[in-house]
């Protein structure tokens, strides 16, 4: 599965609308769980990505490789912090990135806006911390 994501790497640098590809592990889970997670600028490029080579070699695969179906989710990017200084180096596949976290909720139903601007005003803070 590791090969199979490296070549989807590979794919992804032909894909002009795909701005950012990530294949993970989880570290330390039995057995071994993957992710990927891809970001565009507009629904059109996740939707040229959905139905390009990648996706068709994930399916086409998946039966041989995963122990059950991927499970593929469209998020919106609420807030994001891309410094590609701080990654700079490595063997080009990962810009000297190495590990990450996810972390998934959902909020309270009447508490969905609390939490979209929390999210927004803590991407506002640090980017000034950055930068300013």
């Amino acid at each position: 599965l590791t090969d199979f994501l490296q070549t989807g790497y590979d794919l992804s640098l032909g894909e002009a609308e795909t701005v950012q590809w990530f294949a993970v592990k989880y570290a330390d889970t039995e057995p071994s769980t993957y992710a990927i997670f891809d970001t565009f600028e507009v629904p059109a490029g996740r939707a040229a990505h959905l139905s390009g080579p990648i996706a068709a070699a994930l399916m086409e695969n998946a039966p041989k490789l995963l122990s059950q179906a991927p499970e593929i989710g469209e998020v919106d990017i609420l807030a994001s912090i891309v410094d590609l200084k701080k990654g700079a180096g490595g063997d080009g596949r990962t810009a000297g990135l190495s590990v990450g976290l996810r972390v998934l909720f959902e909020a309270k139903e009447d508490k969905i806006q609390t939490v979209k601007e929390f999210l927004i005003v803590s991407y506002l803070s640090t980017v000034r911390r950055m930068y300013f």
